[in-house]
């Protein structure tokens, strides 16, 4: 892939029928048209997931529990055995589901960190130097709208970074990205 508009027609061939249908096509943004023109002083930023996820995770994981431990005594004290043990097994999976997805994948749980060198996140660090364009995409995924952080590197490599679980604006992203990428322009 060598610019943006094969990595749009790529993603548009893994839409399914129905997102044809009702014509989701991802919106395909560059950073440097949707910032803010925001000055940075510091000399690295680091995103993260949103707190607020978290918390509303653990307030579901307390609420499972609490459906949870009463279902496990009757499984326990051997009443009929096939709701109580099906329902535990269904709540079990329920909440290794909340748990995994909120706090453990590697998937969404990662930090974005951005200095004037480079950008890192999920262990890769792309130095603005070989980054040839930066984009947003937004992405109706079911019933959710996701954004992508999208890394054009000069040797035509694309990074995509899932921003599902991160509670800042594209807006605000695009605005640090541009001005870090902009600072090493300067710099060099």
């Amino acid at each position: 892939m060598s610019s943006i508009s094969d990595f749009i027609a790529s993603e548009n061939a893994k839409m399914s029928k129905w997102d044809k249908f009702f014509q989701n096509y991802p919106d395909v943004y560059t950073t440097s048209s949707i910032n803010d023109s925001i000055k940075v002083t510091k000399p690295e930023t680091i995103v993260k997931p949103s707190i607020l996820g978290k918390l509303v995770a653990l307030l579901f994981t307390f609420l499972v529990l609490l459906f949870y431990i009463p279902i496990g005594g009757m499984v326990v004290n051997k009443t009929p055995i096939i709701f109580p043990a099906l329902a535990f097994l269904f709540i079990s999976f329920i909440l290794y589901l909340l748990v995994w997805n909120s706090f453990f994948s590697r998937r969404y749980i990662y930090q974005i960190r951005l200095n004037n060198e480079y950008i890192k996140a999920q262990g890769k660090k792309i130095y603005w130097k070989d980054v040839s364009e930066t984009f947003i995409m937004n992405k109706k995924e079911g019933r959710f709208n996701n954004s992508y952080l999208v890394i054009i590197k000069k040797d035509s490599a694309i990074e995509k970074l899932n921003l599902f679980k991160f509670g800042i604006s594209d807006r605000k992203l695009a605005s640090l990205v541009e001005a870090y990428k902009t600072k090493d322009e300067h710099t060099t």
